[in-house]
């Protein structure tokens, strides 16, 4: 379940960041150094975002991968060993 919720964490961040991309492209800026320093606070404020997700994203495929073994270990021994 924890998955699920880890996906809908990244199409959340995945929405707003478009939804943020199109209201940026909606106003108009005229100056080259607002442009870049909005572009930086960008990058970094998704990539910060990001990363969080992906790391619980990946703790819980290694919980999932983790039980499956034992699960699968404790069938065999179950079937081959007793």
């Amino acid at each position: 379940m924890s998955i699920v919720i880890d996906a809908l964490f990244v199409a959340g961040w995945a929405a707003v960041t478009a939804l943020l991309n199109k209201f940026l492209e909606l106003i108009e800026l005229t100056n080259h150094l607002d442009v870049v320093s909005l572009q930086i606070f960008q990058w970094v404020f998704s990539i910060a975002t990001l990363i969080p997700i992906v790391g619980y994203t990946i703790i819980d495929l290694w919980k999932v991968v983790v039980r499956t073994y034992v699960t699968c270990r404790s069938i065999w021994k179950e079937k081959y060993e007793s």
